[in-house]
């Protein structure tokens, strides 16, 4: 019998949490955090020609195309596994001949929050962030940008 393991030992080890207890959120002896909460619930708020983000119910990001020059148009449509695909095209920034277009792909909702992908055509802009710490400044989107010319006269 001294090949049998004797769990009721094992469990009494380390103050009574045991061993097995101990071992059971870790991978191969290497523990993982807990995963950090999301600093709060998503919200979306759609009118015509904008769509606006809220993060506990406080406006943190609107796109609305009076605010751009040019002649823009906003699309947002449903993508597979649901996702959410926002395209801004037709867009300056306002006294300049920049373009302001993106493109915006939010991925479904995970445990950690919801994935966003963000592409501007301007410089090749593309960074991705989870958008609720992004609205709670918890979070930093972060790109290399290319620029070709002269983007001030």
């Amino acid at each position: 019998m001294a090949s049998r393991l004797n769990l009721a030992a094992l469990r009494g080890l380390s103050g009574g949490t045991g061993v097995l207890e101990a071992v059971k959120p870790s991978l191969g002896g290497v523990r993982f955090p807990p995963p950090i909460p999301r600093p709060g619930t998503l919200g979306v708020v759609r009118r015509p020609g904008s769509i606006g983000f809220t993060l506990n119910g406080s406006l943190g990001w609107l796109i609305d195309v009076r605010r751009f020059a040019g002649a823009p148009t906003l699309t947002v449509r449903s993508i597979a596994h649901g996702g959410t695909r926002i395209t801004l095209t037709g867009a300056r920034f306002p006294g300049t001949d920049l373009s302001a277009d993106f493109v915006c792909v939010l991925g479904s909702t995970l445990p950690i929050g919801t994935p966003m992908d963000l592409q501007f055509t301007l410089g090749g802009f593309h960074g991705q962030v989870i958008i609720e710490r992004w609205l709670a400044g918890d979070q930093v989107m972060e790109s290399t940008v290319h620029v070709g010319g002269d983007v001030c006269p």
